[in-house]
Order: structure tokens, then sequence, then C-alpha cells
């Protein structure tokens, strides 16, 4: 079966986006699979045509290879633009806070980079979420702030044992 057939047997139209409550169900002819012995037999890769139209991206979406709708609203995507602002602005802030904190232990040769990269992976997993731990660590291992280690114990993101 060619996929042009299937689109047409479907009720599919190029180009038009569909969620999955606009298409009806449809069933596998499970006796072809069969016969075919498996399913990399079943599909004739030969008889698939290149008219598959991938969907417009909204060019606006700065994530590449995510295709996502348009906002429901102009007020839904101000409220999100204005909301985000904020967010992003008490991030910097507390990335701020946390990256004080970490030099001022690391010039009172309290710690060094590899003591907060073992106490971000390592420990009770219970006192953070996995994507937290990964964002400090992303944070940590950033070029400015591993120079700023460096900076400190001179040359190296350590201090002597």
């Amino acid at each position: 079966m060619k996929l042009k057939d299937l689109l047409n047997e479907l009720a599919i139209t190029r180009g038009k986006v569909y969620t999955d409550k606009d298409l009806k169900p449809f069933k596998v002819d499970e006796d072809k699979i069969d016969e075919a012995g498996s399913i990399g037999g079943a599909l004739d890769m030969s008889s698939i045509e290149n008219s598959y139209t991938a969907p417009k991206r909204d060019t606006s979406v700065k994530n590449q290879g995510v295709y996502l709708q348009k906002f429901s609203s102009k007020e839904a995507r101000a409220t999100i633009d204005g909301a985000l602002k904020n967010y992003v602005k008490d991030l910097r802030k507390v990335q701020g806070k946390v990256v004080k904190d970490w030099m001022k232990a690391a010039k009172a040769n309290q710690i060094d980079f590899f003591d907060i990269i073992r106490g971000l992976k390592t420990g009770d997993v219970r006192r953070a979420h996995q994507y937290e731990t990964d964002f400090l660590v992303s944070l940590l291992t950033k070029d400015k702030i591993i120079d700023r280690f460096r900076s400190y114990f001179k040359g190296k993101k350590g201090k002597k044992r």
C-alpha cells in the first residue's frame, strides 16, 4: 500500500494539522503482518512516496525541531511573555546568590569545584529533584564559573589535599 493510498483511505488532507480527536481509529490487518513474517518485511519501503509534507513551524518558537501550535490568543502570549520575564529575573537572582555562596566558601578554602560536584551528584535523593541538581550542575560547569574556581586555586578547579 502506498502512503498516498493510506492517506486517502484515512481521509487525511496534506498540509492540515490533526489531533488524536480528529482521526478515526483504524485497524491493522494482522494476517498480512503474519504472512510477511516480520514487521520489517511487512513494510515495502519502495512503495512509500516522498509526498509527506511536514507541518509548518511557528517561526517565533526558538526550540529547533519542536513543532508547536500558535498561542490561543494575544492575551495568552502577553501573559506568558510577561511572566517569563519575571521568572528569568528571579532565576538570575537565585543563580547569582548560589554562585556567590560557592565562591565565598571557595575563598575561605572550605570547598572546591569537585566538592560541589560531589555534593550535587551524590547523597540523599530526597533533598532535591533530579532536574534541580542538573540545573545547578549546568550552572557550576559554565566556563566563567570554572574560571573563577581556577583563579582561586591557582589554575586548578580544586584545592590541594
